[in-house]
């Protein structure tokens, strides 16, 4: 879409400039950093609610270890992987 409305805004304009290239492109980089933000964030989250079934079920079972540390690693990995991509776009 904003591709669309770029190239409609040129079509349109003969005052076009570098500048206003430029400003397209980091718009559309910054658009692309959120779309990858927002994965990121929706397969943390999918990760907490599964460590956290998972750790209430053990608690519940009253077993002082975790069989199942992996879930919670996978949700330490997206936690630094989006506190990269927030620390890119900032």
């Amino acid at each position: 879409m904003l591709s669309i409305n770029y190239l409609s805004y040129i079509q349109q304009s003969n005052k076009t400039t570098t500048n206003n290239d430029l400003d397209y492109i980091q718009l559309k980089s910054n658009i692309d950093n959120i779309k990858q933000l927002r994965k990121n964030l929706i397969i943390c989250m999918i990760n907490l609610r599964d460590s956290h079934k998972i750790m209430v079920e053990e608690i519940n079972k009253k077993n002082s270890t975790i069989d199942n540390i992996n879930e919670i690693k996978d949700l330490a990995k997206s936690i630094i992987e989006i506190n990269q991509i927030v620390k890119e776009l900032n």
